[in-house]
């Protein structure tokens, strides 16, 4: 039994690319925020790690959860 190590690949790569395109325009609104509502640096920081962390469960979810479907589908169609 091998094992296919390019659909990991494919989808970690997938996922830091979403995760890429999500995250620099919002990192720029939550500065923007910060900084309009005088908020210290630690406030800052507090702010942006919650905000990504909550972003990177619901993109995480999502996007294994599309792989696995379609591994799924792929697997009955065999």
């Amino acid at each position: 039994m091998t094992i296919d190590t390019t659909k990991p690949w494919v989808e970690a790569i997938v996922d830091t690319l979403l995760g890429t395109a999500i995250n620099l325009p919002l990192n720029i609104i939550l500065l923007w925020l910060a900084h309009k509502w005088s908020l210290s640096i630690v406030d800052t920081g507090v702010l942006l790690a919650i905000v990504f962390f909550i972003i990177a469960i619901i993109r995480k979810t999502i996007v294994r959860v599309y792989f696995k479907h379609k591994e799924d589908k792929y697997i009955h169609e065999v």
